[in-house]
């Protein structure tokens, strides 16, 4: 499948970004990718400046095919994930006599950062903003909305941290 992206080849198809927490303050975003394919890698990966890069067509549609259609990016939804976990949560673990009962750390997760993920494709813009993905995902290995959130996010970081060893 070919996903359309904006017609203007500046506009912004992809965006990612990681701020507060242990992540520091908020640099701009980590990773920006433009309907030309054009990318950008913020201070954060770029080992403290800002670098530029390219990816092809077929590239950018392969990101695309990973976000939406094979993780659902679309389909995201924070609210609806809270509820999950929530539920998660008040269901007992199994215990024995005498055996302690493990509590979970989240959310909200103590020194996380927030991972926020634009995506604009297809006549559609979604943006994410979740507060630490990376524990909630780790947590909540069950929760599949979490764990395809989390891979998009590990594509992303892939992504930029290949163009910041190219030397943008």
């Amino acid at each position: 499948m070919t996903h359309q992206v904006p017609e203007d080849p500046g506009a912004i198809v992809v965006q990612w970004r990681s701020a507060g927490g242990l992540a520091g303050e908020d640099s701009g975003p980590d990773l920006t990718v433009r309907a030309d394919g054009a990318v950008k890698v913020g201070p954060r990966v770029g080992g403290g400046r800002a670098l530029q890069g390219r990816i092809s067509e077929a590239e950018l549609q392969e990101l695309l095919r990973f976000a939406l259609d094979q993780n659902e990016f679309f389909a995201f939804d924070a609210e609806q994930v809270a509820r999950q976990l929530e539920a998660a949560a008040r269901e007992p673990g199994p215990t024995s006599p005498g055996e302690a009962l493990a509590v979970p750390a989240g959310p909200p997760y103590m020194d996380a950062g927030t991972t926020t993920i634009l995506i604009a494709a297809d006549g559609r813009r979604h943006e994410v903003g979740y507060d630490g993905l990376f524990a909630a995902a780790r947590e909540h290995p069950e929760n599949r909305p979490l764990a395809q959130l989390r891979a998009i996010e590990l594509r992303l970081l892939e992504l930029a941290q290949r163009i910041a060893a190219g030397g943008g």
